[in-house]
């Protein structure tokens, strides 16, 4: 009986440890990759004995507790310190003192037959927004493991075995399905060359360092301002400032900080010669952690600049996409596929809806429809945009379908570029449509002009009429600098 009470007092005690733990020393904040805390269950709850208030109250405690903080930060210095290797869920040592997100690393190898279509949405959502008049630039960021693909610890093979092939993967999808796209990696891995001995990446970080980061911006600055004056080469100051990082320190909580490198700042000068943009064009950023370090450096070329995360919720993007001048879009390669496969940057992502309602807005200035006539070997609901050489200079293609419906439904569009039928291709988009008789309007970009437009129904839903028209074609700043 003895024994018993015995287990049952060191039961109680061991569980109530978090809970005593907050009491006395104070809870803890968030910390390792954690942006927000599981909350504690309302007193009416544990009252009530609402089925798992206790285990959310374990949970909260034991996620405030200073004894858990502690207990990982010494797990991490013994495997850092005497072990010389780290292997959490999300980290993996790499040679030496480096360190890699496991993310980057693809562990699940990337595939063409999924990845393809992905790619090619990029290509349409890019071809929207700029007849919608966004002057539209698209953006890459490399992982650190493209960059130093030699710094990835032979014990970690399992992680990254799929990495060089998928990289190389996505690279030439992007050049087939999506040439437009701009990939930071090559000015990178030139300026291994240009500046040996210097980190362009973070030994225990994941972003770019000062140095990696102002090469990717001066490729930015040339292909939006090709015509403008260049931004002269990024020259370190000599100077060195020790910094937090995000591997090392937020998430495996160790100690020690990582040197950077200084560089000597742009002028005002250098920046004003640079931007040919009108008064009032305004620039809107949608990138992530990668460009949210060069802010300083766009607020300067930028006078009208907004930044927006691409981890924000969906009803952020509603403003900035409607009002933008030039759109930004950038994505840190190992986010990419998911983003563009089915995430903000899908064809159903926030990014795709706001893009299309500008587009849709424009076109409501299109002029001049005339009824689509089909040949007898195309598919009814298929139509063919006029190529340029029959269009009048200086104008779009617009196409407006009306369809009947019992209830409101979502009508496909997909598109295919020259000598590519969409049914071969993968672009596609959706629009929310009402009971009843509706219509739509939008204006078909450039590059697909001469190629196909598949309209497809649901059943339920009967397409009563395609017509397509002309619109203005917009001016386009980075155009005119070109």
């Amino acid at each position: 009986m003895r024994f018993a009470k015995l287990k049952i007092l060191l039961f109680v005690a061991v569980t109530a440890s978090p809970l005593v733990s907050v009491v006395l020393l104070g809870p803890v904040g968030p910390y390792g990759n954690v942006a927000r805390l599981p909350e504690f269950p309302t007193r009416k709850q544990l009252l009530n004995m609402q089925p798992g208030a206790l285990d959310r109250l374990a949970e909260a405690a034991l996620a405030r507790s200073a004894i858990r903080r502690t207990s990982i930060e010494l797990k991490n210095t013994v495997n850092a310190d005497v072990v010389r290797f780290i292997d959490t869920p999300e980290i993996v040592s790499g040679t030496g003192d480096w360190l890699f997100l496991k993310a980057e690393l693809w562990p699940k190898c990337l595939h063409e037959a999924t990845l393809r279509p992905a790619i090619a949405n990029l290509d349409l959502l890019a071809g929207l927004a700029r007849a919608a008049g966004i002057d539209v630039v698209v953006s890459m960021s490399p992982d650190k493991a493209t960059i130093y693909p030699s710094q990835l610890h032979p014990f970690a093979q399992r992680f990254w075995r799929c990495k060089a092939a998928g990289s190389a993967l996505l690279r030439r999808l992007l050049a087939e399905e999506a040439p437009q796209v701009i990939d930071h990696a090559a000015p990178i891995l030139s300026g291994r060359q240009h500046h040996p001995g210097h980190k362009l990446y973070f030994h225990t970080d994941t972003h770019w360092t000062p140095l990696g980061g102002a090469l990717a911006f001066r490729q930015l600055m040339a292909h939006i301002f090709p015509n403008s004056a260049a931004l002269p080469e990024p020259r370190l100051s000599g100077q060195t400032a020790m910094t937090p990082t995000d591997l090392r320190n937020s998430m495996l909580l160790l100690k020690e900080l990582e040197e950077k490198e200084l560089l000597v700042p742009l002028s005002d000068a250098d920046m004003a010669r640079v931007n040919s943009d009108e008064p009032g064009y305004k620039t809107v950023v949608l990138g992530d952690s990668f460009y949210a370090t060069l802010k300083p450096e766009m607020t300067r070329v930028f006078p009208n600049f907004k930044f927006v995360s691409l981890e924000s919720r969906p009803d952020v993007f509603g403003e900035p996409i409607a009002t933008a001048d030039r759109l930004i879009v950038n994505s840190i390669e190992r986010a990419l596929p998911a983003r563009a496969s089915d995430g903000i940057l899908s064809s159903q992502g926030a990014v795709a809806e706001q893009v299309l309602k500008r587009n849709m807005k424009r076109a409501a200035d299109c002029i001049d429809f005339a009824p689509v006539t089909n040949s007898g070997d195309e598919h009814p609901r298929t139509i063919r945009p006029p190529p340029p050489s029959t269009r009048s200079a200086n104008r779009l293609t617009c196409l407006r379908f009306e369809i009947d419906s019992r209830e409101a439904r979502s009508v496909a569009l997909r598109f295919g570029t020259a000598g590519v039928h969409p049914v071969d291709g993968s672009r596609r988009i959706s629009i929310a449509m009402g009971a009843g008789r509706q219509a739509a309007t939008l204006i078909v970009p450039e590059n697909y002009a001469g190629g196909w437009v598949d309209i497809e129904t649901p059943a339920g839903v009967t397409l009563t009429a395609v017509e397509v028209g002309t619109i203005v074609q917009p001016t386009i700043l980075t155009d005119s600098n070109r």
